[in-house]
């Protein structure tokens, strides 16, 4: 069985039985840990397992030809989930992979055609769907979790109080909203804070929610959205947001972005970029989530030495002080991706690490965009920063 050279090397912690098509067992076992037996039931799927194991593992379990037996589902992936870890993988990479890196740009290439092709793929589905996952306000993206007992709904709400603290929202700003979903966060910021919002969405389900429920919430007035690319967007703007779409922007279109959303914004506006990010360096996007959950999406990774450790020394600090944040880990995000700075125009404002990162102040001319980026140093100092905004506080 060709998978058995996978596994072999995958399972250090627990035990793993895999009785084949032809009946026959195979057993990969580490230290002590969780037991799990699988059962394939097409010789195919020793072939598929070893070259593209991410992909055919999933739809071998939804079709039914790898079941899971004295377990469930939950247990299977948590055996694997484990092991990964422990083997330091995002994903489980088959012969296929190389194949998958060298393409990897070809399946990021989102032109505004592309992008709206695969938004449709993905958001315009019955609400129903969402309901079964998300919190009641649809915010789809990474929640701020105060305290380990803290819910979805309470978190939901808690990153939205903790991105209107950091952009230092005042009645009548002009925001746009890049990547509004069903429009929660514009209804919210435009509600507690009074602020004009523009959200953009391309997808015609998720556009005829927001519009009804800016209606209900009775903001019509201070709340519009529309079908709209970032790219197609005019305009200038106080704040500009984007929570959980750098994910579909892809490689090779990040520099557009960026100048994008520096053009967009006045000389001393603030724009705040929300991402998930790979603390494993530069990869490509897992088969699955590419064809069945997020097509044409990637996640930005990070480069530099010893990326990984210093985004989680980042993530350890939890926070607590945003402002104390603001000044002690401000770096410039731009060059985190591919793009070239103008001559004379706005560059790009300063980020910082999570909970949310933000760009701020008229740094001009201080941070070109380049090829790659370099995390910021937790204990680095910021010169010049200035004294904290007592607005800046920590509203959780």
């Amino acid at each position: 069985m060709l998978v058995s050279h996978l596994l072999n090397r995958l399972i250090r912690v627990g035990s793993l039985s895999v009785i084949n098509a032809y009946g026959h067992t195979h057993l990969f076992e580490g230290s002590e840990g969780p037991a799990v037996t699988a059962r394939l039931h097409d010789r195919a799927l020793h072939h598929r397992l070893f070259t593209n194991p991410s992909l055919a593992l999933g739809e071998a379990n939804t079709n039914g030809t790898l079941t899971v037996k004295d377990a469930g589902l939950y247990d299977f992936l948590d055996l694997f989930g484990r092991n990964m870890e422990l083997s330091g993988l995002s994903h489980l990479k088959g012969t296929t992979g190389w194949i998958n890196w060298l393409l990897r740009r070809l399946q990021q290439w989102n032109t505004a055609g592309w992008s709206r092709f695969n938004a449709a793929r993905h958001y315009d589905f019955s609400g129903d769907l969402y309901d079964l996952f998300l919190d009641a306000d649809k915010q789809y993206s990474c929640a701020y979790f105060p305290t380990p007992g803290t819910g979805l709904d309470e978190a939901q709400e808690a990153k939205k109080r903790l991105i209107a603290a950091k952009l230092i929202l005042e009645p009548g700003h002009k925001v746009l909203d890049i990547g509004s979903n069903w429009g929660g966060m514009a209804i919210y910021l435009a509600r507690e804070t009074g602020a004009d919002v523009t959200g953009l969405t391309l997808s015609a389900e998720q556009l005829k929610v927001s519009r009804q429920r800016a209606r209900d919430a009775g903001l019509s007035d201070r709340v519009r959205f529309h079908l709209r690319d970032y790219r197609d967007q005019t305009g200038v703007f106080d704040r500009i947001i984007s929570v959980g779409m750098v994910e579909h922007v892809g490689i090779d279109h990040f520099g557009k972005y960026f100048l994008q959303v520096r053009d967009l914004l006045t000389a001393d506006g603030v724009a705040l970029v929300h991402t998930i990010g790979r603390v494993e360096g530069p990869g490509v996007t897992d088969p699955w989530i590419r064809k069945y959950v997020f097509p044409g999406s990637y996640i930005p990774g990070a480069v530099g030495n010893h990326a990984g450790d210093r985004v989680n020394r980042a993530l350890d600090q939890r926070y607590r002080d945003p402002a104390a944040a603001l000044r002690q880990n401000a770096a410039p995000l731009a060059p985190a991706f591919q793009g070239q700075q103008g001559k004379g125009r706005r560059p790009l404002r300063r980020a910082v690490l999570p909970p949310v990162g933000v760009l701020s102040g008229n740094q001009r001319n201080r941070f070109p965009l380049s090829r790659y980026h370099r995390l910021p140093d937790p204990d680095r100092q910021v010169p010049g920063r200035g004294a904290a905004d007592p607005r800046l506080h920590d509203p959780v």
